[in-house]
């Protein structure tokens, strides 16, 4: 498993304990008014889902950026890998 696996193991993890969590509380009778507790569980799992899905979103919208390579020359080089313009290196 690579770092990246497991990264997302612990998140995903950790998302699924405070939306059962929360769901608990919603079921499970507790001294607090409902009407009291509901928007603040809302709010938290709202938060949790929110974070989940931009952080993923924001992984993988890094890992999918290709890599510029410049050179000052002679003669002056641009290199982008993986190629995005049918394998032609920018002159």
């Amino acid at each position: 498993m690579n770092n990246d696996t497991l990264r997302t193991a612990f998140t995903y993890i950790t998302a699924l304990v405070v939306i059962v969590g929360g769901g608990l509380l919603i079921v499970i009778p507790t001294q607090l008014d409902p009407n009291t507790l509901l928007p603040f569980l809302t709010g938290a799992i709202g938060t949790v889902l929110g974070y989940v899905f931009g952080e993923r979103t924001a992984s993988s919208a890094v890992a999918n950026q290709p890599t510029v390579t410049t050179t000052a020359g002679p003669p002056a080089r641009t290199t982008i890998t993986p190629p995005t313009n049918g394998g032609n290196d920018l002159p």
